[in-house]
């Protein structure tokens, strides 16, 4: 159930190239043209001077779609407040590398409750974001309506649902 889940997307992963992280931003602005007021939380760690610059860059993107009342970026949380912050408090969990091997993060928000939206590609895609007993467990997606879309139903499903 959704019940006292707010209407937030969370994302987690290093700040790395291939995690796509422009996307869940692009997806962001879109539902924000619908009137969406669902809000995102990219969680993640740097490793480098260069993760910390795809951060800056990222926040960049952020502003130039006037979105910083709607996507925060939160680096190097600690486990705690994962859990007991975002975890707890999310309804849906963002998911844009592409054809990444497995996608430990998805499992993460599935175990949490959270529903994931990820991308339709490889281990996600063949081995969690499946059927189980004829229902789905998850959604699946690849452009940034895609992503839009499947975010948009999930924040208007029932807290019950």
């Amino acid at each position: 159930p959704l019940d006292g889940r707010a209407k937030l997307v969370i994302s987690l992963g290093q700040f790395r190239p291939e995690k796509n992280h422009a996307l869940q931003v692009d997806a962001m602005a879109m539902l924000k043209a619908q009137g969406s007021s669902a809000r995102l939380a990219i969680i993640g760690s740097c490793r480098n001077a260069g993760d910390e610059e795809r951060v800056q860059a990222l926040r960049a993107r952020i502003r130039e779609h006037s979105l910083q009342d709607a996507v925060e970026v939160h680096v190097n949380v600690p486990w705690q407040e994962l859990r007991e912050r975002w975890l707890r408090s999310a309804r849906a969990g963002m998911h844009t590398m592409w054809n990444e091997h497995f996608g430990i993060n998805v499992v993460e928000f599935m175990a949490a409750g959270v529903i994931p939206v990820a991308h339709n590609s490889a281990g996600p895609k063949e081995d969690i974001v499946v059927d189980w007993d004829g229902r789905p467990t998850g959604f699946l997606a690849q452009t940034a309506g895609e992503y839009a879309e499947q975010i948009a139903k999930i924040m208007a499903m029932p807290d019950r649902e």
